[in-house]
């Protein structure tokens, strides 16, 4: 059951334009971070990000992780909450908004359906995530030159995990792409626990943004700048953190919104004797 729902899914989702959006945005803008970072490097101030004459310290895999959304140089970090719910986040809404969701609750019931739909969206939302960093990560390799860390001066390492970083620069790029596709996850089940409430789609889709950007600054504002949203997701450099804090926080995450909307549904669908959501809420 729930291998078909993810084919269904996944079918719907690349048949609609929101998806395809969500990958050239993703890709214009890691690409433009790619760039954006390298010029600087070569070319850039003083104060650039490893402004250095060492051919080495200019390598693919530090623009890799530049191009995830430090400030200044790439601009995904600002709005990876709108990409990841563009790709599949609006699911659950289009289908209350377009009645569909009645008949599949007639043929499956709301348990199956709800968390079929969470774990359908949630994966599908990490793989497209995965499979397009994957791909960008290729862009830097034939792009930029590669040159191994271990021959960089360490005070460009990445904070984050720079002991991996420097002996295993390709499996630490990949933890960058897991901890991004974690998030996409989260951003997902948030989608979808605001469609239990609300079935207009620009809000499903551009409120978790906002939340990303509100919690963001109140947590920098609090004090406690390393676990705001927008530095977990974007800057690497800034802050030293064990390499399981990043993926732990996205996990935990995702199961407590994953959860929260499974009773939220319930709820809804127990008020109603039935999901009757072709009136307006």
């Amino acid at each position: 059951m729930k291998a078909n729902f993810l084919q269904i899914e996944l079918k719907r989702s690349i048949l609609r334009w929101q998806f395809w959006l969500a990958i050239i945005l993703m890709g214009g803008l890691i690409i433009h971070g790619y760039h954006q970072a390298w010029i600087e490097a070569i070319h850039g101030p003083a104060d650039a990000p490893y402004p250095t004459s060492t051919p080495a310290d200019n390598n693919a895999f530090l623009v890799f992780i530049y191009s995830q959304g430090n400030t200044g140089l790439s601009f995904i970090g600002a709005v990876w909450p709108l990409v990841a719910a563009l790709i599949a986040g609006d699911s659950l809404a289009w289908d209350r908004k377009s009645g569909y969701l009645q008949s599949v609750l007639l043929r499956i019931g709301y348990k199956k359906y709800i968390i079929g739909k969470i774990i359908s969206i949630s994966a599908i939302t990490f793989f497209v995530i995965f499979l397009a960093e994957s791909l960008l990560f290729a862009y830097g390799l034939i792009q930029f030159p590669i040159h191994d860390p271990a021959q960089m001066d360490p005070q460009y390492y990445p904070k984050y995990g720079s002991t991996l970083f420097s002996q295993f620069p390709y499996l630490y790029s990949f933890l960058i792409i897991f901890n991004i596709s974690l998030f996409g996850a989260v951003i997902a089940s948030t989608c979808l626990l605001i469609s239990t409430k609300i079935r207009n789609l620009m809000v499903v889709v551009a409120l978790p943004w906002i939340i990303y950007i509100v919690l963001s600054f109140v947590i920098q504002v609090i004090g406690l700048v390393p676990f705001a949203p927008i530095i977990l997701t974007a800057d690497y450099f800034s802050y030293h953190s064990d390499l399981w804090i990043i993926p732990l926080i996205w996990i935990l995450l995702w199961g407590i919104i994953s959860y929260l909307t499974y009773l939220s549904f319930q709820h809804q669908f127990r008020k109603k004797g039935s999901y009757e959501w072709n009136q307006k809420n």
